[in-house]
């Protein structure tokens, strides 16, 4: 007991497990929703990961959104709601994350948040309800900038929203990792990413993609695009064609 002890300890110390339980703290803490079409109930259901929800969904196998939520905090993603697919939401802040708009700091979140999604595939492939090979990972701002540069290949397909795929002061995290079509959306008016070395879209990261892959610019679109009428329609399209 005393050696279990002292090797969980050192483990902590070397930053092993860190993670795992960051991981587990975000999911946990996080949200799921369940369309009315995936409900045995009939209606649309919202609850902690850890509710009621997840017990009223209709037997079989059925699509997944994993959706990020930017620096603001955790927010209902209604543009990714009824659309055929599970909508699960990890809450980072939960699991310890925070954002301080600092270059370096801003690299160490999204590796951070990189777990979160390894986490919350490994959750889903567990899951007598998710469909592991229908998984779509989806991310606002700074969860947008996790979604593009997540290199695991779990996912089917990305949606990113409000982030520009560029990021001049640290080059690595440029582009869009992994393979699959591609939905990115940004506002030509978008305030944030003015002067701080952010400038630019998805375009050419997008390029080449296949399916339905496109890269949307909002015309007069600020920061605050998840819920934009473009965002749902564009959303709406593009999640039906790639879970099919």
């Amino acid at each position: 007991m005393i050696r279990t002890m002292i090797a969980a300890g050192v483990a902590m110390l070397l930053g092993i497990g860190t993670a795992q339980a960051q991981g587990a703290a975000a999911w946990t803490g996080g949200k799921i929703f369940v369309p009315a079409s995936l409900s045995t109930a009939n209606a649309a259901c919202e609850s902690a990961m850890t509710g009621n929800c997840a017990g009223q969904i209709k037997p079989g196998k059925h699509p997944v959104i994993v959706f990020l939520h930017g620096c603001g905090g955790p927010r209902t993603p209604s543009a990714f709601l009824n659309l055929g697919a599970i909508v699960a939401a990890p809450n980072s802040f939960a699991g310890g994350a925070s954002c301080q708009r600092d270059a370096r700091h801003m690299v160490q979140l999204v590796a951070a948040r990189h777990g979160e999604i390894a986490y919350a595939a490994g959750q889903l492939r567990a899951a007598p309800w998710a469909d592991p090979a229908k998984l779509v990972l989806a991310g606002y701002s700074n969860g947008a900038q996790t979604t593009a540069t997540y290199t695991g290949g779990e996912f089917r397909a990305r949606v990113i929203v409000a982030w520009t795929c560029n990021n001049h002061r640290a080059p690595d995290q440029n582009g869009v990792r992994g393979a699959g079509p591609v939905l990115a959306l940004l506002g030509t008016a978008d305030e944030f990413y003015k002067g701080i070395g952010l400038s630019g879209d998805c375009g050419s990261a997008v390029a080449g993609r296949g399916g339905p892959s496109q890269s949307i610019m909002i015309p007069g679109g600020t920061h605050e695009i998840l819920d934009h009428a473009t965002t749902r329609n564009a959303v709406a399209a593009f999640v039906p064609a790639v879970i099919r």
